[in-house]
């Protein structure tokens, strides 16, 4: 077998197997690029998320202070936060947690 013949046999299976390895890389690639957009999603998700954990804080909050200023008597604590979130996984939550409370009459005159 002549030389050019062998060298070109041998520049041939060196072009396959970089070619295999160029589109196993290319899926990678597409494959990355498909948990970096589901990743992105869900972070997005989290904000969001987070963001109405926020807002619903800062308005039990607000709630808290009022009633706080207000004198904040027994029969307002349990009535704190009505409406508002309940746990999806059973737990009782603010609204459990507030009405739990064993608060005196006598709050208002403790606060500072």
């Amino acid at each position: 077998m002549p030389f050019g013949d062998n060298l070109s046999r041998e520049n041939e299976d060196s072009l396959e197997a970089l070619s295999g390895k160029v589109a196993a890389l290319r899926a990678l690639s597409y494959d990355i690029e498909g948990e970096v957009q589901a990743q992105t999603h869900l972070l997005d998700d989290m904000d969001g998320s987070f963001g109405g954990a926020r807002q619903l804080l800062a308005a039990t909050t607000g709630k808290l202070a009022a009633m706080l200023s207000a004198g904040g008597n027994r029969h307002m604590w349990s009535g704190a936060g009505a409406g508002e979130y309940q746990p999806a996984h059973g737990g009782v939550g603010i609204v459990g947690t507030l009405r739990a409370l064993s608060v005196p009459s006598s709050f208002s005159s403790m606060r500072a």
